[in-house]
């Protein structure tokens, strides 16, 4: 039993090395070079849709929302680990019932800490889409923007 899980781990190391290597294999460019007018991190930042890359600087708001979308993927990390953990355990238990019921328990309650995880992102995404906390252009970031007709 040993020998294959000797055999399964030798061969995620080496898949991984493979993909470490084809990963790192192009050129290296500074984050700070600017490109059409515009810095490859502030490109990055607008793709990934944080728009800090902005002359003005990254607003309070902003910097909050990418600490706990941050930290909410650590925790969807975590859950991918206890649900591989608890995989391992479950097809390594032999039969044990006992290891099998700690398998169980471990998968119901990542499953949990997950549905905890998508709720405070749901919580998250909605509390600051409709506060208003406001922007170098003067519109809030909940509104709809725009000014009032003449009249």
């Amino acid at each position: 039993m040993r020998k294959y899980i000797l055999i399964s781990l030798s061969i995620i190391i080496i898949s991984f090395s493979f993909f470490v290597g084809t990963s790192l294999a192009g050129p290296l460019n500074d984050p700070n070079e600017v490109v059409g007018g515009e810095s490859l991190m502030g490109k990055f930042a607008k793709s990934s849709g944080f728009n800090i890359g902005d002359s003005d600087g990254a607003e309070l708001g902003e910097i909050i929302s990418i600490v706990i979308k941050a930290f909410l993927g650590l925790l969807a990390i975590i859950f991918i680990i206890l649900m591989i953990y608890a995989g391992f355990i479950w097809m390594t238990a032999g039969g044990e019932e006992q290891k099998v019921t700690t398998a169980k328990e471990t998968i119901k309650k990542a499953i949990i800490g997950l549905v905890i995880i998508v709720s405070a992102y749901a919580i998250t995404a909605f509390v600051f889409k409709a506060l208003p906390f406001g922007d170098s252009k003067g519109d809030a970031g909940g509104g709809t923007g725009g000014s009032l007709p003449p009249g």
